[in-house]
């Protein structure tokens, strides 16, 4: 879920003059009115400039006017920037599978080592031809398997699907992979919400699909990966596609 949000006005203004018989017509002058639009997460501090002068009635109506839609813009943009993400896990394999959700810190970047956790329960066994659908918090960095048994915790020695979300990297803000580097041991396929499809289902994929079994290289420019749109964008995982 999106994070909570308080949004808190200030605005400093002067005083009701007190030589008018209906003070909250008039105002004494006022070079500036200042507000400020505090989102808690948020990646700044946004204020907005208005000016008042004498009989500000009318002025008064259309600085409301202008709060409640720079209020509203930052809202949105705020919602956008900071939306979770949803899941959708298949598996058509005739077998159950068990999807793992695992955190990840790259090691290579430091936006990775400020992503967000994982903090919702693991999806659980899967049926053959059963699905299900995960929120995934924004900022996540981390990978989605199957858990045959033989994999580590993190996936080791299996294949992965890899994801790096809302990176804010003008380029590349959602990217996410196939990896095979440790070891082929499932055909599996991810989607993303107007964006590219990946599918890998043997061993023997080549680096427009994932990274190959044993292959340290990331296929020399990282060409397995996939690159997405900043947003709210949902995925999916198949398994046995």
């Amino acid at each position: 879920m999106m994070p909570a949000m308080i949004v808190n006005l200030v605005i400093l203004r002067s005083q009701p003059s007190d030589d008018v018989a209906d003070p909250s017509q008039v105002f004494k002058p006022l070079d500036s009115a200042r507000f400020f639009l505090i989102i808690p997460g948020f990646l700044g501090t946004l204020s907005a400039l208005f000016t008042f002068s004498h009989n500000s009635l009318h002025l008064k109506r259309l600085f409301n006017m202008k709060v409640i839609a720079v209020t509203t813009a930052a809202l949105a943009f705020a919602s956008s920037a900071y939306a979770d993400h949803v899941f959708t896990l298949t598996n058509k394999c005739g077998n159950a599978v068990n999807p793992i959700i695992a955190d990840t810190r790259c090691g290579y970047s430091p936006r990775c080592d400020d992503a967000a956790s994982f903090t919702g329960a693991q999806p659980g066994s899967l049926g053959a031809g059963a699905s299900t659908t995960v929120t995934i918090p924004s900022s996540w960095v981390g990978r989605i398997f199957n858990q045959n048994g033989n994999c580590g915790e993190k996936g080791e020695s299996c294949t992965i699907t890899e994801f790096n979300l809302d990176s804010g990297d003008q380029f590349t803000p959602q990217s996410y992979d196939i990896s095979n580097i440790q070891g082929f041991t499932q055909s599996i396929q991810i989607g993303a919400d107007g964006c590219d499809t990946v599918t890998c289902t043997g061993a023997d994929c080549g680096c427009s699909n994932a990274y190959p079994v044993g292959d340290l290289s990331g296929c020399g420019n990282d060409s397995p990966v996939r690159a997405c749109g900043a947003g709210n964008i949902n995925f999916s995982v198949v398994f046995c596609p």
